[in-house]
């Protein structure tokens, strides 16, 4: 999407959680996303992947490549985590940076004095909240704080998936509980896993808004039968997204996601399933960023 200049670098700004030691993706995304002008998030504390247990390859990239990458260093704040040391910590690790992003992640034991110290850290200071009551949320001071939410209801079975259910109202109703910005894990769900396993149905996944149910956002599944090999099961799923698109057509809006969808449909091409949640994910951002442009 930023490649081919369809990612809003004033509404959008993706948060990065690297997983991998090869710093050759990351570093080819980052300026993909800068010469796109969109400015970034990298997670410099890793809770899942190879950075998990040792992150000072992460911090040496960020300290060298923050400014040339329109990187915002982003630190992952868990429960019991002392809020003087993750000052300190800023300091020492990122101290060119002139913005930080501490993301409070189910966080709900925050005493006074690690509140005092956050409030009073001299960089500009961004505050995500993921899962954190709101009594928590309302004792920090800074204006720039995002809200982050998990619409996705991720079944443990493809083939358990409805025809279609609630993702959210939070895009619309975000800026009523004082927040400055939204995020979500679009449609995958917060769970990491290395690997999938079998797959014995495929899903396809897109959201939308609801015109005739208060513009709530939905997520409608097209999941697959049973198939001799995995390329007949996708091919199944494809089919049911393009007869349903056909019958419904100003549901979905016409994203380069669910273009990437018709043309694969249209060319019978099977490109792998990483292929189909890559596009289900950039017809889910094109969604959001057309409900609050």
């Amino acid at each position: 999407m930023a490649s081919r200049g369809k990612l809003n670098g004033e509404l959008v700004h993706p948060v990065i959680e690297p997983v991998r030691r090869n710093m050759a993706k990351l570093t080819s995304t980052l300026a993909t996303l800068r010469d796109a002008q969109v400015e970034s998030y990298l997670v410099i504390n890793p809770q899942v992947g190879e950075f998990k247990d040792d992150n000072s390859v992460l911090l040496d990239f960020c300290r060298k490549n923050n400014g040339e990458f329109k990187i915002i260093p982003a630190i992952l704040i868990l429960s019991g985590t002392d809020g003087k040391r993750i000052v300190s910590e800023i300091k020492r690790n990122v101290p060119n940076a002139e913005k930080i992003a501490l993301i409070i992640w189910k966080n709900i034991e925050f005493r006074q004095e690690d509140i005092n110290a956050l409030n009073l850290q001299d960089k500009d200071l961004e505050l995500f909240f993921y899962r954190v009551p709101d009594r928590a949320i309302e004792q920090f001071t800074t204006e720039n704080k995002m809200l982050i939410f998990d619409g996705f209801t991720k079944q443990s079975k493809n083939a358990d998936y409805p025809e279609y259910d609630y993702f959210s109202d939070i895009p619309l109703e975000y800026s009523e509980g004082d927040f400055h910005g939204f995020g979500d894990f679009q449609t995958i769900g917060e769970g990491y896993s290395e690997s999938g396993g079998p797959v014995k149905a495929v899903a396809i996944h897109l959201t939308y808004s609801n015109k005739d149910g208060y513009d709530v956002i939905e997520c409608r599944h097209f999941v697959s039968g049973d198939g001799a090999v995995i390329a007949e099961r996708y091919m199944n799923a494809l089919s049911k997204l393009i007869n349903f698109r056909e019958q419904h057509p100003n549901l979905f809006i016409d994203s380069l996601g669910l273009q990437g969808l018709v043309d694969l449909y249209e060319r019978k091409h099977f490109p792998g399933l990483g292929v189909l949640k890559k596009l289900s994910i950039m017809h889910h951002i094109e969604t959001i960023v057309s409900l609050v442009e």
